[in-house]
Order: structure tokens, then C-alpha cells, then sequence
């Protein structure tokens, strides 16, 4: 046996020797920590916020959850009800459009968390069975595509900026012809 061999030979016997003591000292180490949840990153819980105020506010139209969502000095800057803003124009706006389209539905496409601003990129459907802002129902479907932002504060969202293609919408409902 060469001395490569035998150096070997004497490091895998000291390897075997140190494996137990130091699986037990980790086993003992880990024993003595406690294991606790990993808290989700605050991009993570406002991408949940706004998951979670869609589902609520617009899917399901449930006025009494806003205040849950927004924060009391929420400012619009799209937008919403005619004559009303902030927390008032959105609880306003959700009978009329669940009235109009009962069965309305926001879809999520894209979520970029960067910060304390959320982009979500969605689509909103819906059936007019109702009178829309003055509009009759004629039984006509819609599909539009929709950007918004939202800056999240103290966990609620305190503002919102928003495009959607109501040229597309009213042209969809026959409230206008097509360009």
C-alpha cells in the first residue's frame, strides 16, 4: 500500500468516526431551535390584498368588504361614479354593475408586485341584464381588457390608477357602433 492509499484509508476511517458525533450535535443544535412559519414578504401579502379585494369587492360585489381593503383616505384617481370619489364612489359603483351584469367577473392575467405598487393586467366580463349608466340592456355580452395600479399603505390599498376600454365595452353592449 502507498502512501496515498494509506492516507486514505486513515481520512474515510476519521470521516466515519466524525459523522455520528456531528449528525448528533446538529440533531441536538436544531432541537434547541424552534421551528417557526416563515412570514410572507410583504410583496407576497400585498399581491394576497388585492387577490383577495378583487374576489370580494368586484367578483362577488360585497359593498360592506371596502372598508376592509382601502384605506379611509383612499384616493381614485380613475374615474368611478359620477359625482363620488374614494371609498363612497366605489360602494356606489358596485350595485349599479351587479345590477347591470350579475354575473360580471374580473380576471386576473398579470401581477407585478414592485414595491409598494401592484400592476395587475385582468379582463372583465359580464352579461347586461340591467340598465348600465342610462344604457338598456339588450342582453349583450362584454369582454375588455383592464390596467390598474395600486399603492398599498399599512396593508390597504390608499390609491388606484386605472384604464379600462369602455369604447370597447359600449360598442360590445351595442350602446354604440363600432369605429
Amino acid at each position: 500500500m502507498n502512501t496515498y492509499q494509506t492516507f486514505r484509508q486513515k481520512a474515510l476511517g476519521m470521516t466515519k468516526m466524525l459523522a455520528l458525533p456531528i449528525a448528533a450535535m446538529l440533531l441536538a443544535a436544531c432541537a434547541r431551535q424552534p421551528i417557526t412559519a416563515q412570514q410572507p414578504s410583504a410583496s407576497a401579502q400585498n399581491k394576497q390584498l388585492v387577490e383577495q379585494m378583487i374576489q370580494k369587492v368586484f367578483n362577488e360585489g360585497d359593498a360592506a368588504s371596502v372598508d376592509k381593503f382601502y384605506a379611509a383616505d383612499f384616493v381614485e384617481h380613475e374615474e368611478g361614479s359620477p359625482g363620488q370619489q374614494g371609498l363612497e364612489g366605489i360602494k356606489a359603483a358596485l350595485p349599479i354593475l351587479h345590477t347591470a351584469f350579475p354575473d360580471f367577473k374580473m380576471t386576473l392575467e398579470d401581477v407585478v408586485v414592485e414595491g409598494d405598487k401592484l400592476v395587475v393586467r385582468s379582463t372583465w366580463s359580464g352579461t347586461q341584464k340591467g340598465e348600465f349608466y342610462g344604457i338598456p340592456s339588450k342582453g349583450k355580452r362584454f369582454f375588455v381588457n383592464v390596467m390598474d395600479i395600486y399603492r398599498i399603505k399599512d396593508g390597504k390599498i390608499a390609491e388606484h390608477w386605472g384604464m379600462t376600454d369602455i369604447m370597447a365595452m359600449m360598442t360590445q353592449l351595442g350602446a354604440m357602433p363600432a369605429p
